[in-house]
């Protein structure tokens, strides 16, 4: 799967899910301050792509997603 296509799985997780209007996802966006999802949106975002690309992130892992940037290079390498 190439990047294009997983952050449109993604925009369609956050939208359905979050009940968010995210139009587009710009890889520098930060997850917080210019997606404005709440740490609770996050957690909810995570485990729907867990459930969504059937994966799981390492704690680890978790601690390094800060921006799209990160959690697209952390779910390219799972989904291919």
């Amino acid at each position: 799967m190439d990047r294009q296509s997983i952050k449109e799985q993604l925009l369609k997780i956050a939208n359905a899910r979050l009940e968010t209007n995210i139009q587009d996802i710009n890889e520098n966006d930060k997850l917080i301050e210019s997606l404005g999802l709440d740490s609770l949106n996050i957690t909810t975002l995570i485990i729907e792509i867990e459930e969504h690309f059937h994966f799981e992130f390492s704690e680890d892992e978790l601690l390094k997603i800060t921006d799209a940037k990160s959690l697209l290079d952390m779910i390219e390498p799972k989904v291919n």
